[in-house]
């Protein structure tokens, strides 16, 4: 579990990171800068992320739609019973 969410946060960091170098729009930059200085301290990382989530609402670009799309838990639509998977339930 822990090899798969530091894979997601990789994967959403580099996408962030290629926000950063292709968008124009200040506002976006300066969000997405703060997210990635505060990446792995996860006392301010949450506000950061806030912000982030704000500054991509409206946007229409590929990354920031993808990025949008997996605002909250990455890649899970629905909580999971881990107990009950394992019982193959």
């Amino acid at each position: 579990m822990l090899l798969a969410q530091n894979a997601i946060r990789d994967r959403l960091k580099k996408q962030v990171e290629k926000l950063v170098e292709e968008n124009k729009d200040a506002a976006l930059v300066e969000a997405a800068k703060e997210y990635l200085d505060t990446f792995s301290v996860g006392a301010t990382n949450g506000t950061a992320t806030d912000k982030l989530v704000a500054a991509l609402s409206g946007k229409t670009d590929a990354v920031a739609v993808d990025l949008l799309k997996h605002k909250g838990f990455p890649f899970q639509e629905e909580p999971v019973d881990l107990r009950w998977r394992r019982l193959g339930l």
